[in-house]
């Protein structure tokens, strides 16, 4: 509910000196740009930075739909940074940074301690019902799991032995008239 993100960038938006500005500036790019990531990983559970790479030459031939969004999320994330930096511009009392302070002094240990308003077992984020909680070091700890680092085992193809069981075997077991087969392609090598 409360993503420390941005608390990080707006006490440096709210500091009026010119570079702790850009610096805030900075972490509210950065905010966002883990706040959609993390929506995205949702949705396409092996997004990465090297997959995101290799898809970029790809968004100028996206449905329309799929670019007005993109260009509607780049046009309010700047038309937020420009009022919160034009709102602070002129910022010499101290009391939003204390605010600011006070709410990282509580959100910090909530998030460490992992209070949540909801149980659910996930993976992939679909578990993230924290009160308080950074989406750069959930990405980090996603980036760190056991799930992750099995997506990105390369196979190897190679004869099975006459002991070990096909997969055409293990779909008979238990019986069922209907099977969904999911054929995952590679989007190959990315140097």
């Amino acid at each position: 509910m409360l993503d420390i993100d941005y608390l990080f960038a707006l006490f440096f938006l709210l500091i009026p000196w010119s570079g702790s500005r850009i610096l805030g500036g900075l972490f509210f790019i950065a905010a966002v740009f883990f706040d959609v990531l993390m929506l995205v990983i949702q949705i396409f559970p092996f997004m990465d930075f090297a997959a995101i790479h290799y898809l970029l030459p790809f968004v100028s031939v996206a449905p329309v739909r799929y670019i007005a969004a993109i260009a509607g999320l780049i046009i309010c994330s700047s038309l937020i940074l420009w009022i919160n930096l034009y709102l602070t511009r002129q910022q010499k009392i101290l009391y939003p940074q204390f605010i600011i302070v006070l709410l990282l002094i509580f959100s910090y240990p909530a998030m460490i301690l992992g209070f949540t308003y909801a149980e659910f077992k996930g993976i992939l984020g679909r578990d993230n019902y924290y009160i308080a909680h950074s989406q750069s070091r959930l990405y980090h700890e996603i980036t760190q799991s056991y799930f992750w680092e099995a997506t990105n085992v390369v196979p190897k193809l190679m004869p099975l032995s006459s002991t070990q069981p096909s997969a055409a075997q293990q779909l008979h077991q238990p019986f069922s008239p209907k099977i969904l087969y999911i054929v995952a392609e590679s989007w190959g090598a990315v140097a």
